[in-house]
């Protein structure tokens, strides 16, 4: 998964950085690039985008003039998908600061980190387009509830957001995210807590103050507790008296929902990394035909041969295609398709998500149908296996962990069901009524 990001002169002075972790440590991640790239930044000088391994992590890295774009990621992460990601963040730092850029001096100084700072935003921006992709934006597990609610707990959360609550976050007490616009850092620093923050007294007409290394020294968390919930805030420090008046709009929205049990959708055991799977399914969100009319447009700043393989991946979706369904079909190889599905993703055309299976019930009906198309036992066997968790919010792969039968087996036989099989995305499970 993705550690740090920063933007670096060549001169060695940062000019922003963000850590997926909270770390303050700027000079430390500055000091590992420039020891890892020695000569080897000279001599591939002419390459848009670079890689050093270790034996844990690797630097992903792209430059534009004078500056580098660089990802600290881990070793198994997709560097494909860093590649995207880190172009996409590269075309919007330097558009966003063009003129800043123009005026700063080559020798720095100590406060040009802060200059950039609100890049955050669109760092986390560019991530949750790729929402999808477990090891990315998707890192920590959700509790899902009807749209209505989804949608009223949302504008209620966004409406209490100003100067001094400045981010907030909705989350179960086992620990399942119930709506937030924490950054990722703060959301991992509230789970920590969770244990300390449960252990506290009283409810939420009490907020609790929490200072934390990962926030800046002028904020802090304010926590709130409710039955079955706690909502927590990114706070500017200094207004105590405040506090709750300010929260109480979201507070009230959230206890409505205490009498509705939301569903619970885990994180898979194998999707700590960034990476697409075979199963995934692929969902077109733009007008495609649009898209091809106007790729230079849609495609603009991306080299000859990555516009095609995007144009080529694009012609190749139909209502629901896998990514190992463009593999067969488009020829290309899997780095290819997963650098072009990445384009596609990051410019809102497409989104790739983990599948759901949902069976309904197991009547007389169902196994009518089943004596009719003629399922081999073997088959059967399988669908006695994976029938309970086939239930609308596991995926495959977490099917295949479960069961121990192989995906492509388990794909295998649910495809001879047809109609009897609904496949949910995870934005059909964030939008259920």
């Amino acid at each position: 998964m993705v550690k740090e990001i920063l933007v670096l002169r060549d001169t060695g002075i940062p000019l922003f950085h963000y850590s997926f972790e909270g770390t303050k440590r700027v000079d430390v991640i500055v000091a590992a690039f420039l020891s890892a790239i020695g000569s080897f930044a000279q001599e591939a000088s002419d390459q848009q985008l670079r890689v050093i391994s270790f034996s844990k992590n690797k630097f992903i890295w792209v430059q534009r003039g004078d500056i580098y774009f660089i990802a600290l990621v881990a070793l198994e992460d997709s560097t494909e998908i860093y590649y995207v990601i880190l172009q996409e963040i590269a075309n919007q730092f330097v558009g966003q600061y063009y003129d800043s850029l123009r005026q700063i001096d080559n020798d720095g100084s100590g406060v040009l980190v802060h200059k950039f700072e609100d890049f955050s935003d669109t760092i986390e921006m560019i991530l949750r387009r790729f929402d999808g992709i477990p090891g990315l934006a998707r890192r920590h597990k959700r509790a899902l509830l009807p749209s209505r609610l989804a949608t009223k707990l949302k504008k209620a959360l966004m409406s209490v957001e100003d100067e001094v609550l400045l981010r907030g976050a909705a989350i179960t007490n086992d620990g399942y995210i119930i709506v937030t616009n924490l950054r990722v850092y703060e959301i991992d620093a509230v789970m920590q807590m969770m244990t300390v923050i449960l252990a506290q007294s009283g409810e939420c007409d009490h907020p609790m103050k929490i200072g934390h290394e990962a926030l800046d020294p002028k904020t802090t968390f304010v926590v709130c507790k409710l039955p079955k919930y706690i909502c927590a805030f990114v706070c500017e420090v200094g207004h105590d008296e405040e506090y709750h008046a300010r929260m109480a709009p979201f507070i009230k929205v959230l206890e409505e929902t205490q009498n509705i049990e939301p569903r619970r959708l885990n994180l898979e055991a194998s999707g700590r990394y960034a990476a697409f799977h075979d199963l995934d399914l692929v969902v077109t969100v733009s007008d495609t035909s649009e898209v091809i009319d106007n790729a230079r447009v849609h495609f603009s700043g991306l080299d000859s041969t990555l516009r095609k393989n995007a144009l080529t991946v694009l012609k190749s979706l139909s209502q629901e295609t896998t990514v190992g369904d463009i593999i067969d079909s488009t020829g290309l190889g899997k780095d290819q398709i997963v650098e072009a599905l990445a384009v596609l993703v990051a410019r809102g055309i497409i989104q790739v998500n983990r599948v759901y299976p949902q069976l309904g019930i197991r009547d007389e009906r169902f196994n009518a149908y089943l004596e009719i198309i003629g399922m081999p036992k073997r088959d059967y066997v399988v669908l006695d296996q994976i029938w309970n968790y086939c239930n609308g919010t596991t995926s495959i792969m977490e099917i295949a962990q479960q069961t121990g039968i192989p995906t492509s087996r388990i794909m295998e036989v649910l495809k001879k069901l047809g109609n009897h099989v609904t496949w949910n995305t995870e934005n059909d499970l964030l939008s259920y009524d």
